[in-house]
């Protein structure tokens, strides 16, 4: 693992990470916490082009396309899940994820948006499940805070540990 004995998995949910302080993630490990998934980038998995395609470019259109469909697809068979949401379920059902993490991005609201909606889905599907957010510029440091950001991820722990705890 990434530490020595890892408590909790976390999911960097929706957003970008805080650049300016990157080391504010270093502050979860001292839970025993560490980052097992994101779905900021959302990294296809890995394909060959076939060295018979003329247009590299449009297989891989054709991947993404396909994987969208596919979240798309399971979405809708579990109720209506929007892909996005669908792929923090996946996430959280594949990596055993205790916790989910997401930044609020004041200069790239793009980033952030749907934020509430995929905090609401995991509330739906994985009552219980801890969801903060840390929020912040990623390039004006004057809307940052160190003790703020630290004393909400202080709340989220507690949150993490008692749903464990009661988890069994």
């Amino acid at each position: 693992g990434v530490i020595d004995e890892e408590k909790y998995r976390l999911l960097w949910g929706v957003g970008l990470p805080p650049w300016h302080s990157m080391y504010i993630l270093d502050y979860f490990l001292d839970y025993g916490a560490v980052f097992a998934a994101e779905t900021a980038y959302m990294v296809p998995d890995p394909f060959e082009i076939p060295p018979d395609v003329s247009d590299p470019v449009e297989i891989i259109a054709l991947r993404a396309f396909e994987r969208n469909s596919s979240l798309q697809r399971q979405g809708q068979e579990a109720g209506g899940v929007p892909p996005l949401a669908w792929a923090h379920l996946e996430r959280i059902r594949d990596y055993s994820i205790d916790g989910v993490v997401m930044h609020v991005t004041r200069s790239c609201r793009a980033s952030t948006m749907g934020q509430i909606l995929v905090r609401n889905v995991i509330r739906d599907h994985c009552p219980g499940l801890p969801v903060m957010f840390m929020e912040s510029d990623i390039i004006d440091l004057q809307t940052y805070s160190e003790a703020e950001t630290k004393n909400r991820i202080d709340a989220f722990m507690e949150m993490v540990e008692a749903n464990k705890r009661s988890a069994g």
